[in-house]
């Protein structure tokens, strides 16, 4: 009721309460007898006759409202976009494109700062670009180039982190995910593994990168700022190994297994070409390309989403849904198709006049970020409903009869 009358400022509890108090349920002393009844029962079976731990678990708590992590995203959110316009307005005022040393500097230096998080990375490509401009420090290209494998190493070291710090359960239960994502199919499947291999088949731009972090840092490229990592026949090997692995996860983990080898096929395949320009491996790319992607899509929308029923009460989508606009599905169905094509740029190789092929790649992978994220929210929603509908996840299961008619049945 305070709930009620907060949100619609009608003050209705007064009368409520009042109609309460008049009723048998608000004076009879039986109510009261038995509260008192139940109030014993609990403490003395469930709180070991401890009476202030047992009334503390019964009394209602009211929830406190906290917003340090409203406040939190909004401040980091805030900095990345006013770091992000920084960094343009810095390439662009200084004409940093057109200097000696950018292309070299975007296959470089970018994919490593790619992979790490948006703040700290920004403010590093900040501090390195300013850096190269007094002539004292150019010595310092070693140290500089250590400086995304430092913030790596840190990333890593929490995730690790043995104590109780930094959120520990949460970061133990994403090692132990992630190995029985990695030990598939050795033990039984469930739905935070083959989430997490889902989510990890998103990320095939930053498995790239830390294979070009390996190859950086222990042929000692960093110490001259160049790479040649493109043409070691190991690195290729395992450039390619590391970005279909998350796929081969996945196919080890569900019946659908057919459309995670034919992404395998297509991303081994474009990877490759990639690599080596030819004619041959460019008509292959095209062909596995478009054929996993429309796999993906058919997948995605009718088996993951549960959408494209025609015989549903929701034409075209399915019985159930829990987004009241029915427009809001037709049009991830549609954003769907759109993001799942959007990586065949790096087989079209399209190019923005404004942008660095590298950048390219980067806003790509982002896109395929943001379509995973909305994929999870409908898949959870169709594994949710999917649970309720056949019983799976349920408090009680419905009576197939009325009770109240059965005893009138039976009274006559």
């Amino acid at each position: 009721m305070k709930k009620y009358d907060k949100i619609t400022s009608r003050h209705a509890s007064k009368i409520y309460l009042h109609m309460v108090d008049n009723s048998y349920i608000g004076s009879s002393d039986d109510v009261s007898r038995l509260m008192d009844r139940v109030e014993a029962s609990f403490i003395k079976h469930f709180s070991k006759s401890n009476l202030s731990e047992g009334m503390d678990i019964l009394s209602s708590k009211k929830k406190k409202e906290r917003h340090v992590t409203t406040f939190f995203s909004g401040l980091f959110s805030g900095c990345t976009i006013s770091l992000l316009i920084c960094l343009i307005l810095v390439i662009n005022l200084r004409n940093v494109i057109k200097k000696d040393g950018f292309t070299q500097y975007m296959e470089t230096v970018f994919p490593l700062y790619s992979t790490i998080l948006a703040t700290a990375a920004l403010a590093c490509v900040l501090a390195n670009l300013d850096m190269e401009l007094d002539i004292s420090t150019k010595k310092y290209k070693a140290i500089t180039e250590l400086l995304p494998l430092a913030l790596v190493s840190v990333i890593l070291l929490i995730i690790v982190c043995p104590f109780n710090i930094v959120y520990r359960s949460s970061r133990m239960f994403l090692l132990r995910t992630t190995f029985r994502s990695i030990s598939a199919p050795l033990y039984k499947v469930t739905l935070s593994d083959f989430m997490l291999a889902d989510q990890l088949s998103s990320q095939g731009q930053a498995l790239r990168s830390v294979a070009f972090y390996i190859c950086y840092y222990t042929s000692n490229d960093y110490k001259r700022r160049e790479t040649y990592c493109k043409a070691d026949v190991v690195y290729n090997s395992f450039y390619i190994a590391l970005t279909a692995f998350p796929f081969w996860l996945r196919a080890l983990r569900g019946i659908n297994g057919f459309k995670y080898l034919s992404i395998v096929l297509s991303v081994s395949i474009v990877t490759a070409h990639s690599k080596r320009h030819t004619m041959g491996l460019y008509v292959m790319a095209w062909i596995s390309a478009i054929s996993a992607a429309v796999v993906s899509i058919y997948w995605d929308i009718v088996f993951d989403w549960g959408l494209l029923q025609k015989n549903s009460k929701n034409p075209w989508l399915r019985d159930k849904l829990l987004v009241p606009h029915k427009s809001v599905y037709f049009g991830i169905m549609i954003m769907d198709v759109l993001l799942r094509f959007a990586w065949l740029q790096t087989v079209l190789n399209i190019q923005v006049s404004f942008l660095h092929k590298e950048a390219m790649v980067v806003v790509v992978a982002c896109l395929e970020i943001f379509r995973r994220g909305v994929w999870n929210f409908f898949r959870i929603e169709n594994e949710h409903l999917n649970n309720v509908g056949k019983f799976r996840a349920f408090t009680t299961v419905p009576l197939p009869f009325n009770y109240h008619e059965l005893e009138d049945k039976m009274s006559e």
